[in-house]
């Protein structure tokens, strides 16, 4: 049952409402004449509000009864009972090779609006074996009473870790508060609107909220794998894998597909471990969008290259050490090609000393690469890791990480060298690159049903930041609300779950700052006008109820 669709709950009452609506009708005589019942209207037995109030109330009980199971296999724990007889929905796919999965929430609404939800997703697709992994969220500015709540309503796997223990403010350019702080989250999530020559109601986010946005991505992409590598230093001991995650994922089912069962025997692995020691997600000829027939349109970089998206990344602990010497060569060189790519674009080559060092003064040849592959691979992240992949020869690509046919690392592993300069020590890294289709899905999607096969969706870009916290749907060139209909289906479950689990005190009420075209701060009046009509909702309800 763990593994049911999001859209298996609409289709089936869809189903049932055109079943319905279309049988004929029999006639059961009790005295009464035939003729006065065939000739009365023919009414349906579902309206469409009805179904959504049944959806409604589903989604409540569900949430609920997660909250509940929970509450009972902690409190089993500690009395020293086995949590097993706990009745759960399990996915044997959930009992996999033990797992350390790693994201970052940064702000209190942040973490409301994504991060809550994020647990939630994982318990939901996990049920009972959750309890063999781990879950791990490194946090910067949440507020301590919702990080208390969420230690008690996702303990014991779920962990919670101040990022500034693993890394310092002096590690983040302007400090934490500057790009992380409340007043930066209040700029990110601000939404100026306004009417049109027409009259209809626009909304964007203003290019000062955008920059903030875009600062902090660039800020999580490096510091984020630096974090997760200092953790792994000391907290990788008796597990079998590690996986990065953005926050703004949600998972649909468990990886056992991806991360099979092995035990380290010394330096042996006994079982079917995998061939790889990072594995990455890109797109594929088979990664279908609603908005164009041709997979490449969405796959395919201007240079023939299949697309990166780094929001999952998956880790063979195998050799642990390895993995930790991948990890900090990756945030340096994407450090550099960020450093690169600002000085560019400032049209000011000063560097920093440090960065001079690790370019051993070879800044021309950074300066190509960074040309070559920022704007390629949309981000400092994914240049970084696709250099890593071709062993600084980008020439390489073209068959490492070509389009459909020519993508040799969606055929199999491939054993890249890491070492950069004379004088390092050979660093060999077998690389994968895995379907974002299953892995990692980003986009909209066809009919607005998850694909066969997902696993993990991915809230990524404006659309959703705009949809989630500020509850407006918008339709662009590739985003229309239908084409994201069991995501945000998926999403409203985990949110209500998530919601369900904390005091009431702490539940999300608002993460709208709405202002006007003058700045003004309007969220007041808009929150209010929202109660209001909330308010003649539930009234609605209650009346076609009849109570």
């Amino acid at each position: 049952m763990e593994g049911f669709r999001m859209s298996w709950l609409t289709r089936a009452l869809a189903i049932a409402a055109i079943v319905l609506l279309d049988r004929p009708t029999a006639v059961v005589s009790g005295g009464e004449d035939p003729t006065r019942s065939q000739m009365r209207p023919r009414q349906a037995m579902w309206t469409r509000e009805a179904l959504q109030m049944r959806m409604d109330e589903y989604r409540d009980e569900i949430a609920w009864l997660r909250t509940e199971l929970a509450a009972q296999r902690q409190q089993t724990q500690a009395l020293g009972g086995d949590i097993n007889v706990v009745p759960s929905l399990h996915d044997s796919a959930a009992d996999h090779g033990s797992t350390l999965f790693l994201t970052m929430c940064a702000g209190s609404q942040y973490f409301d609006v994504y991060c809550g939800p994020f647990f939630a997703s994982f318990e939901r697709a996990y049920g009972w074996a959750a309890w063999k992994h781990r879950v791990v969220a490194f946090t910067l500015h949440v507020d301590p009473a919702t990080l208390t709540a969420a230690w008690e309503r996702f303990g014991p796997w779920g962990h919670f870790e101040n990022l500034t223990s693993y890394v310092t403010d002096a590690h983040i350019e302007g400090g934490t508060e500057q790009h992380y702080g409340g007043n930066s989250e209040e700029e990110g999530g601000a939404l100026v609107c306004s009417r049109n020559e027409y009259g209809k109601k626009m909304c964007q986010v203003p290019d000062y909220g955008r920059k903030n946005r875009d600062k902090k991505t660039e800020l999580d992409s490096l510091w984020f794998p630096n974090a997760v590598a200092a953790y792994l230093q000391e907290n990788s001991e008796n597990f079998s894998y590690a996986v990065l995650l953005d926050s703004d994922t949600l998972f649909v089912g468990p990886l056992g597909r991806y991360l099979p069962q092995y035990t380290q025997k010394g330096s042996v692995a006994v079982g079917d471990a995998p061939d790889w020691d990072v594995a990455f997600t890109v797109y594929d000829e088979n990664f279908h969008v609603p908005w164009n027939d041709d997979p490449a349109e969405a796959g395919r970089t201007l240079s023939g290259y299949s697309r990166i998206n780094c929001g999952v990344v998956l880790l063979n602990l195998e050799s642990s050490e390895t993995v930790l010497k991948f990890l900090k060569k990756w945030t340096m060189v994407s450090s550099i090609l960020t450093e690169m790519h600002t000085a560019v674009k400032n049209d000011d080559m000063g560097v920093e000393q440090g960065t001079w060092l690790a370019v051993s003064g070879n800044i021309s040849q950074w300066l190509k690469w960074q040309h070559e592959l920022v704007e390629e691979f949309r981000g400092n992240d994914q240049a970084g890791l696709a250099l890593l992949v071709s062993s600084y020869r980008t020439e390489q690509l073209q068959f490492l990480l070509g389009w459909a046919e020519n993508c040799g690392l969606c055929q199999g592993a491939w054993q890249s060298e890491l070492k950069c300069y004379a004088g390092e020590p050979r660093l060999p890294v077998r690389f994968r690159a895995l379907p974002a289709r299953i892995l990692n899905h980003p986009e909209s999607m066809v009919g607005g049903d998850f694909p066969k096969g997902l696993l993990i969706v991915h809230m990524k870009g404006l659309w959703w930041r705009v949809a989630l916290g500020k509850g407006v749907l918008s339709s662009t060139a590739t985003r229309e609300p239908y084409w994201n209909r069991d995501s945000l289906a998926l999403y409203s479950l985990c949110f209500e779950t998530w919601q369900f689990g904390i005091p009431p005190e702490l539940r999300l009420h608002t993460t709208l700052l709405f202002t006007d075209g003058q700045g003004n701060d309007i969220t007041k009046h808009i929150v209010e006008a929202q109660k209001a009509s909330q308010v003649n909702a539930s009234a609605e309800r209650i009346a076609r109820r009849g109570f």
